[in-house]
């Protein structure tokens, strides 16, 4: 998990793809990247604690927006952040994600959302980083519940039923993941894009349809590549 950071805007999240690259939300950073990004890698509360020695700063030398991005309408939300040399260090509290198979949504099954957003709608922001699982929903009841959206292949809708479990603001960014079978491995479904209310329950979280964008992500990965090695993470006990 990765807290993303420009000069002017509120903090987003992000998902570490690799030892170069963090994945997050087009419309967390495209009023202001140009003034430069930060990445904060390997914290758990927030304010960060000074003396945490397992936080890592970054700051990104190369950002990548979806070239079709539309910030009114929010289609096509999805940016990559390039780290450069050395690179992240892997640690247990930083680790990769694994991407997902082109058009691997899961829908029907559990997955999990996590940030550092509001608690509430208008509420406070939670200090510690928080997780919820939630239901991924198919694509007509994602689309019933947004008419004015092309939901179709570039989103999916994510919540349970009644509502109360959901992202909310300031979790923008950051990663909705389902475990593989094994339970070993973390897979990168959907990235937070938008809602209406937080946990309401006609308005389920909507996020970027990662699966979509597979070939995109891994073209400017090798279009833009790093200096940096791409080791193996370290093991996970």
């Amino acid at each position: 998990m990765a807290l993303v950071q420009t000069k002017r805007s509120p903090y987003c999240g992000g998902a570490i793809i690799s030892r170069s690259f963090i994945v997050t939300a087009a419309h967390c950073i495209w009023r202001d990247y140009q003034y430069g990004v930060i990445i904060v890698l390997g914290m758990r509360s927030y304010p960060i604690h000074l003396r945490d020695v397992w936080v890592q700063y970054y700051r990104a030398d190369k950002v990548l927006l979806h070239e079709r991005f539309v910030p009114r309408r929010t289609d096509h939300d999805l940016a990559l952040l390039r780290i450069g040399h050395p690179g992240i260090e892997w640690s247990v509290r930083v680790q990769p994600i694994c991407l997902p198979e082109p058009g691997d949504t899961s829908p029907g099954g559990d997955a999990t959302v996590i940030g550092w957003g509001l608690l509430t709608a208008n509420g406070p922001f939670s200090d510690i980083l928080k997780q919820v699982m939630i239901k991924v929903l198919g694509d007509a009841e994602c689309q019933a519940a947004y008419p004015e959206k092309n939901i179709q292949g570039s989103f999916l809708c994510a919540g349970v039923e009644g509502g109360g479990k959901d992202a909310c603001q300031g979790d923008s960014g950051g990663p909705l993941m389902v475990k593989q079978e094994s339970g070993r491995r973390w897979v990168l479904i959907g990235v937070v894009s938008f809602g209406r209310m937080c946990g309401d329950a006609d308005s389920p979280g909507v996020y970027t349809n990662v699966s979509a964008y597979i070939h995109w992500i891994r073209t400017q990965m090798h279009t833009y590549p790093s200096t940096v090695f791409e080791q193996n993470p370290i093991n996970m006990p």
